[in-house]
């Protein structure tokens, strides 16, 4: 039987870790694809690891038969800008032709714009992520080079063969949002899948003495940080905790100390951990009771998905679109306002965080597998296959 071949193109890969929830949710989804049968993937990407140039990763030190089982990664040298590569540029219309389809990543970067174009000289069959990158755009107020981006999405249309485009957003609102601006493409919603360890009994404070959040996610101006803090020092209760996991631009992580400092929220209240991985990262979630994520936009958030699939009961703002925490009684959905974020944390205090955490447990076991979600994807590759053959 002839394998089904994937081309997955993005414009950094993990281990580059430093993009944030895309390189990780893309990076799941292909482990779990290159798991079905009948499936040859390969991914090809740049060696960015950061902003700044000399930030690459070491390839040549990648374990690649643990990190990327069943499938290749080819990681081709950045020379400008975020993933700016021209051997990944000259190579990519080799890469494609190869391919029966192709799964593009990222919105307004590199190397998109040569993707798209490869793609309709050749009439193949596209899948496109955005990755939550058009929504924020049209949603957050502070958004920039809006104008440059408007041109960019005009340009992507004149390029899309409605008949070979599908448009993958993981939520409703992503899929209404960025359906407004990519109007000739076809959308699908197919949420990110995520790893569900086995249940286990959190070790909660039976008497509730104490209440250890968590925050993890990429340190950004839109994930509502400062409002956190405002909540904290709302509350002044040196019982609760927040630790602080994640990475970013340093001015900004400068920025938000700062901004700490200010609330007057003391290290032993709030603490930050920098970015965490492998078993820091899963012991980030077995020392928390609550997850929190007062983010002002989300297309899909997939840390809140991690937290909730550790047991993690959430606080999640209305700007995320997690509306589902409620139904499955597995946390809070609440305005993104400092008063909102405290009253919230007040309230969670009090409720039966075990139940609450098997529930969400037990909602990603049933519906955010990666193993269901890969399987989702496949389909949708095959059907615009066979829409194209006929």
């Amino acid at each position: 039987m002839k394998p089904f071949r994937i081309l997955h193109v993005i414009p950094s890969y993990f281990p580059a870790t430093y993009w944030g929830g895309p390189v990780h949710s893309m990076y799941g989804l292909n482990n779990a694809l290159a798991s079905l049968p009948g499936v040859k993937l390969t991914v090809a990407t740049s060696d960015s690891a950061g902003p700044k140039l000399k930030d690459r990763l070491k390839t040549e030190e990648l374990n690649t038969f643990s990190l990327y089982p069943n499938y290749s990664v080819r990681f081709f040298r950045r020379v400008a800008g975020r993933s700016i590569s021209l051997s990944l540029l000259f190579t990519l219309p080799k890469l494609i032709h190869e391919a029966d389809i192709i799964h593009l990543s990222a919105a307004y970067s590199f190397p998109i714009l040569p993707t798209f174009l490869i793609c309709r000289l050749i009439r193949k069959p596209l899948v496109w992520s955005p990755c939550g990158a058009i929504l924020d755009t049209y949603t957050l107020p502070f958004s920039p080079k809006k104008n440059i981006k408007a041109v960019w999405e005009k340009t992507i249309n004149l390029l899309i063969f409605p008949k070979k485009m599908v448009l993958h957003t993981t939520s409703e609102i992503e899929k209404e949002v960025t359906g407004k601006r990519i109007s000739r493409a076809r959308a699908v919603v197919i949420p990110h899948g995520i790893e569900v360890p086995p249940f286990s009994v959190r070790n909660t404070d039976c008497k509730r003495e104490s209440l250890r959040l968590l925050f993890l996610s990429r340190l950004d101006p839109k994930k509502g940080l400062e409002n956190l803090f405002a909540a904290l020092r709302l509350l002044d209760d040196p019982s609760i905790t927040l630790e602080v996991c994640g990475d970013g631009d340093p001015n900004y992580v400068r920025k938000l100390i700062k901004e700490k400092n200010r609330c007057g929220l003391p290290n032993s209240c709030v603490h930050f951990s920098g970015e965490v991985t492998g078993e820091r990262k899963e012991a980030a979630f077995k020392n928390a009771d609550v997850f929190i994520l007062p983010s002002f936009s989300e297309s899909f958030g997939i840390a809140i998905a991690e937290a909730l699939a550790h047991g993690l009961p959430v606080i999640a703002s209305r700007n995320t679109p997690w509306e589902g925490i409620e139904t499955h009684r597995c946390g809070l959905w609440i305005e993104n306002a400092p008063s909102s974020i405290a009253d919230a944390i007040k309230r969670i205090r009090v409720m039966d965080l075990s139940e609450m955490g098997k529930n969400g447990w037990q909602w990603m076991r049933r519906d955010y597998s990666r193993k269901a979600v890969a399987q989702s994807m496949l389909e949708v590759y095959q059907s615009l296959i066979m829409e194209n053959n006929d």
